[in-house]
């Protein structure tokens, strides 16, 4: 299945700096064995599919973007609003999921959500290419 990143992404991927992406998923197509393309210029004619992988794991993530915290968890129950405090990471976990997923710190991670979603609670999945989890 075809996983779009941003052009900027595609180095650390192929590095491996960036180890996992998050997105939202009400479908729930990504799960655990799922063929991973990765790819920049989606449905454009610069369409260009730099790697493939398979996903190793998926996890629940919660973020309040103007609280600055973020809840993970291997349980849909997160997802539907039960906030359990020992799943809420640590401002240090919070950066390292924020490097991980190829920003350069906690900062650009909040920004990058509260500008491209809009919202005040993002709810998606973590999914892992690496057998990494938190």
């Amino acid at each position: 299945m075809i996983l779009a990143f941003k052009p900027q992404f595609r180095d650390k991927i192929l590095n491996g700096e960036k180890i996992h992406t998050i997105r939202e998923d009400k479908t729930d197509r990504w799960q655990k064995n799922r063929i991973i393309q990765f790819c920049t210029g989606v449905r454009t004619k610069r369409h260009n599919q730099f790697s493939e992988n398979v996903v190793k794991s998926v996890q629940y993530v919660s973020i309040f973007v103007k609280q600055k915290k973020i809840f993970v968890t291997n349980q849909l129950v997160l997802a539907l609003g039960v906030i359990d405090s020992d799943v809420c990471l640590t401002p240090e976990k919070m950066n390292d999921l924020a490097v991980n997923d190829g920003f350069n710190n906690i900062n650009e991670f909040f920004e990058f959500f509260e500008n491209n979603y809009k919202t005040e609670v993002f709810i998606g999945k973590i999914i892992h290419w690496t057998y990494f989890k938190y």
